[in-house]
């Protein structure tokens, strides 16, 4: 019954995942999009302002042997990095699931386990059985 349940939990728990992959699918589309778009209007590493995205410039630092860096914000990324983002919610989804997954294989270890236990207790019954009735 356990097992069923479990099982019965990890369906319906792959169902959404599939739903919310789906969903995430399509955002990581729209950044890979918006990412070509970006590249083709800058193909170089010059900085340039546009109003649909926004480029932060770092120059390095005294000291530092680091090279320039760009910061790139494209409106898409929001959507993957809020906090109830499709992704965060994917994640833990899946780390239910791997739990739950977890739980389910040691539950049916378990029962197999018992399964050999049991079949060996009855076996040691029947060979004592059988020594009692040929000493008789």
């Amino acid at each position: 019954a356990v097992v069923s349940t479990q099982s019965t939990g990890l369906s319906l728990m792959s169902a959404g995942l599939q739903s919310v992959a789906a969903d995430l699918q399509q955002q990581i589309k729209q950044l890979l999009d918006e990412l070509k778009e970006e590249h083709r209007l800058n193909p170089q590493k010059r900085v340039k302002q546009k109003e649909r995205s926004k480029v932060t410039f770092t120059p390095p630092t005294r000291g530092s042997l680091k090279a320039p860096s760009r910061d790139l914000h494209l409106p898409a990324m929001s959507n993957l990095t809020k906090k109830n983002s499709s992704q965060a919610y994917f994640l833990r989804i899946l780390k239910v699931v791997i739990v739950v997954r977890e739980e389910a294989i040691k539950s049916i270890q378990a029962a197999k386990d018992g399964e050999k236990e049991n079949n060996k207790e009855e076996e040691e019954g029947e060979e004592g059985e059988k020594g009692e009735s040929s000493q008789k």
